[in-house]
């Protein structure tokens, strides 16, 4: 359960997103692909693969992905950035959902690739965030996600990751980048232990 405080966080972030989400393509989307492209060279798709996309904004991602795997499904807190995710991706194989990253409704150990771009800043407690989207994972399964340079170090990113659970496979952290792109995999089974 949340204390006050940290539901007042959130609501702020969802409502700022919720204001913007007609311009988010506009304002973020080159900034967004630079970061798709690099974390895209890293991951091994299968056509089976399931594909959770937490913090999935207006759906950027979806099209990279939407011939590659078998299921995507896109998690985020703001109802207006869902209702563009919607209007931007018409393919079957993808499922949006209104849902707090702290508290995804998923089954344990079932996702193969998580992608978590440019959320973990707005989290009151990333390393909790981070617990819970292993939580999602499938033991073998890839798990990407960025860390935003002006808020985290390249170094208290990589003891974020480590500390979480999360083995670092590669980091992509080019000039052209506004954050680091992490491609990981989880350090912890499906009950909770480390491997």
């Amino acid at each position: 359960m949340f204390d006050v405080p940290t539901w007042n966080e959130k609501r702020r972030v969802k409502k700022c997103y919720d204001l913007t989400s007609n311009i988010y393509n506009i304002r973020y989307s080159e900034e967004q692909k630079n970061k798709y492209k690099r974390a895209l060279l890293n991951v091994n798709f299968n056509q089976k693969s399931i594909v959770l996309d937490i913090g999935c904004g207006s759906g950027l991602l979806f099209s990279y992905l939407t011939s590659k795997v078998d299921t995507i499904i896109g998690i985020d807190l703001s109802i207006g950035l869902l209702h563009k995710a919607k209007e931007n991706n018409k393919e079957t194989n993808i499922h949006l959902i209104l849902a707090d990253a702290d508290n995804l409704p998923l089954q344990t150990n079932k996702v193969n690739i998580v992608f978590a771009f440019t959320m973990l800043q707005n989290m009151p407690s990333p390393l909790m965030t981070l617990k819970e989207i292993i939580l999602a994972a499938k033991t073998d399964g890839q798990i990407i996600v960025t860390g935003l340079k002006k808020v985290f170090s390249l170094e208290k990113f990589k003891e974020l990751l480590e500390k979480s659970g999360l083995k670092i496979v590669a980091i992509e952290n080019g000039s052209d980048l506004k954050c680091y792109v992490a491609i990981t995999k989880s350090l912890v089974n499906s009950k909770g232990f480390i491997k």
